[in-house]
């Protein structure tokens, strides 16, 4: 026998040709389907939908960046407004309250600078008339009776006459806001306060009686407006002299007015 003689051989495989001309050589056959009534699987990209979603998708968020992009601006330029008048708010009320203090410190200044007090001396033929006064106040004497040598005054309702002002005395008219004015009057006490009643009367002043001369003494005082100015005196007798103290702005002298007033002393 020969070898492998009862073996069995090999069955051709139903896919595969012999070709009788082609020798040996097997030619593999394509698949069929074994679904015939089944179509086969194609696979479909809907190109043209997909084309339309995308610009639409594309618009929608353009639109949403061109809304949100003004919402943004709309936002920042209404901040940048609010913020720059909370800005100048502030700066105003800082340059305010810099000015408050400001002030306030030159007042207290101001008020160091007048002390010690200079003492003021009337003539002694007429009481020695005598207060205290801002020592940053200068004096001019104008009319003395006493002093020769002293400078007259044209006025006749006078017979001395002193004033003062701070630093220095500018020409004196009755025009000048002078801070005081000394005269003893060449009239008589009755005839001065009976004319300042009147403006009482008239409703140009106000009047009220103060104690003078270590509180021997009173004085009428008047004040209100007069010449568009906001104005203080006081007028009492001192042995038969009538005279008068007068500042031509409260504004800004009326506490020196008042502490002059009460220092005022005087023999009788």
């Amino acid at each position: 026998m020969f070898p492998n003689q009862n073996s069995q051989p090999k069955p051709v495989s139903q896919y595969v040709n012999i070709n009788p001309d082609a020798g040996a050589t097997p030619t593999p056959t394509p698949p069929t389907n074994p679904y015939p009534t089944q179509p086969e699987n194609v696979s479909f990209t809907p190109e043209k939908n997909s084309g339309k979603f995308k610009s639409i998708f594309t618009l929608i968020l353009a639109l949403t960046t061109i809304i949100f992009a003004g919402l943004f601006i709309w936002k920042y330029l209404d901040w940048s407004s609010i913020n720059g008048k909370v800005d100048k708010l502030v700066s105003e009320q800082v340059a305010e309250k810099e000015l408050e203090i400001k002030d306030k410190y030159d007042a207290e200044l101001a008020e160091i600078d007048k002390k010690p007090l200079e003492h003021f001396l009337g003539p002694a033929d007429y009481g020695e008339l005598r207060f205290d006064y801002p020592r940053t106040w200068s004096l001019y004497v104008a009319k003395d009776p006493t002093n020769a040598n002293g400078s007259k005054s044209s006025s006749n309702n006078s017979i001395y006459e002193a004033y003062m002002h701070p630093y220095s005395v500018g020409p004196i008219t009755s025009d000048s806001v002078l801070a005081l004015r000394v005269l003893i009057l060449n009239r008589s006490y009755s005839d001065v306060v009976n004319e300042y009643n009147g403006y009482v009367n008239s409703q140009i002043f106000e009047h009220r009686t103060v104690e003078i001369n270590e509180k021997k003494n009173t004085g009428d005082l008047y004040y209100g407006t007069s010449g568009g100015r906001n104005v203080k005196t006081i007028i009492f007798r001192v042995r038969s002299q009538t005279i008068q103290i007068w500042t031509d702005s409260t504004d800004n002298f009326n506490s020196d007015f008042d502490n002059i007033v009460n220092s005022i002393t005087f023999k009788e």
